[in-house]
């Protein structure tokens, strides 16, 4: 699991949402052209994450921009028709285990967001937040 964008990351992107170019912002931070870049897509992609959770709590989607689920393992589940954690009804651990690219940390975490839908996921959501 990926923890929320850094302070750091959250000044650079209000930079470039301020219209800053990549290179004037990497000089004031003292950091390359890519780490600006990449800097300023971990914090869109969170905030659209947090943005689709409000929408749609289960959606696994979401869970993977704010970095709660590896590419891989998002990739795997909307490959097999499963958008939503809700999607997962019937699915044991044992049976997740078996998917390509589902690790027990994404099973767990996947199975406890089905298994106490909508509580988990709404106290999830309220951790990424920080209002938790």
């Amino acid at each position: 699991m990926r923890k929320p964008p850094t302070e750091r990351q959250l000044a650079i992107a209000r930079r470039r949402l301020e219209g800053h170019s990549p290179s004037k912002i990497a000089t004031e931070f003292a950091a390359s052209i890519d780490t600006v870049r990449e800097a300023v897509r971990r914090v869109q992609d969170y905030e659209r994450g947090r943005a689709i959770l409000r929408e749609d709590p289960a959606s696994i989607e979401a869970f993977h921009l704010i970095g709660w689920l590896p590419l891989r393992a998002r990739s795997t589940l909307v490959n097999m028709g499963i958008s939503r954690v809700t999607d997962l009804a019937g699915v044991s651990m044992m049976e997740m285990l078996t998917w390509p690219y589902i690790g027990h940390r994404s099973a767990t975490l996947l199975l406890q967001l089905r298994d106490e839908y909508p509580e988990a996921s709404a106290k999830l959501i309220r951790q990424a937040s920080g209002t938790d």
